[in-house]
């Protein structure tokens, strides 16, 4: 989520009262692989969200306003700053004036989609009865570095984690929790004139935990060319699961690669497969009493709900997340069947 510039949606009274009223008041008891859930802050700030919400649904033109106050805006500016050209001759403070005054539409253009994809998620969880968290939380990756450096020991800066989920899914009559949220970071890449630039990198993840304690670490990774002539690889008797997975995990493989392929059984090695054929970019980690399926990309890469011509939530939209989260899920509980 951009945090600048903020929202032109008000909080006010009765919408936060009415958020006050009706958001999260049943929650049940969550988990955290990390121990910590600050429920007031969250709370909070989701209250203070869906007030936003409920203003935008009396006020359905706030978006539509501000877009056209944007064009108002950069149009006049430009045409000040070809003034100013004529008058002073100096480029470049025109084209300051001109760059300036279409600040405001970009960042309008911004905000109001990190905002319309801030209110899809929280009226999903809201629905799902699942807490979320739309905020970046520096705090929170380091902790998730420390239990799963696999996973998140990624970036060279500003490594944070944001749009968090908490949960539980019931998956053939059994609960199951999950935690899920967005993992973003900057690599320092260095481009032709020899300089540094910073590649922001978006990934998704979500993590199940389980009752069985998987007996080796290890996590599957789309094959590359970098693995491909690895002496340490693992190879199953499936020829398909070979060519689209790679093994990173640490130890000798002769003591590993035992207790790994007695893990990925012929049962298991199939529902990865499927998953595998459905998402290419994703990973996944086998640690503990957890499985983290982590995803390249945001949750959403496109959206279809459009607060600028209807406030109303478009059901593509909610019944995608529902099915990006709940189909993991899924998936991970079947694989738990097999697992001794």
């Amino acid at each position: 989520m951009n945090l600048f510039p903020k929202s032109k949606l008000k909080i006010e009274e009765p919408y936060l009262s009415e958020a006050k009223n009706t958001l999260y008041q049943n929650l049940p008891q969550l988990w955290d692989p990390t121990n910590s859930i600050n429920y007031q802050r969250i709370k909070n700030q989701c209250i203070n969200l869906e007030a936003q919400y409920r203003y935008l649904q009396a006020n359905p033109k706030t978006f539509s306003f501000q877009r056209k106050k944007g064009f108002i805006i950069g149009f006049f500016g430009t045409l000040f700053g070809i003034i100013t050209f004529f008058i002073f001759l100096d480029i470049k403070i025109s084209l300051f004036l001109i760059a300036i005054s279409w600040f405001y539409l970009i960042a309008e253009f911004t905000t109001h989609n990190d905002i319309s994809q801030d209110i899809l998620k929280l009226q999903v969880a809201n629905r799902k009865n699942w807490l979320y968290d739309p905020f970046r939380n520096k705090t929170k990756w380091s902790k998730l570095k420390k239990l799963f450096p696999m996973v998140f020991s990624k970036g060279d800066e500003n490594q944070r984690v944001e749009n968090m989920f908490w949960g539980l899914f019931l998956h053939q009559n059994k609960y199951q929790y999950f935690h899920a949220g967005e993992f973003i970071y900057d690599e320092l890449k260095i481009d032709i004139s020899m300089k540094y630039k910073k590649v922001p990198k978006t990934q998704h993840y979500i993590i199940m935990y389980n009752e069985k304690n998987i007996q080796s670490t290890f996590m599957l990774v789309p094959e590359s060319f970098k693995t491909k002539f690895n002496k340490n690889e693992i190879t199953t008797e499936s020829n398909e699961f070979n060519k689209k997975y790679s093994f990173i995990y640490e130890g000798s493989k002769k003591i590993k690669e035992l207790n790994i392929i007695k893990i990925l059984s012929p049962a298991v090695q199939e529902k990865l497969l499927v998953l595998g054929r459905k998402r290419e970019e994703i990973s996944i980690l086998f640690h503990n009493n957890y499985i983290i399926f982590s995803i390249q990309g945001p949750i959403f890469k496109k959206t279809y709900t459009n607060f600028k011509k209807n406030p109303t939530l478009d059901q593509r939209d909610i019944t995608f997340l529902d099915n990006e989260l709940t189909s993991l899920n899924e998936i991970s509980s079947e694989i738990l069947k097999y697992l001794d």
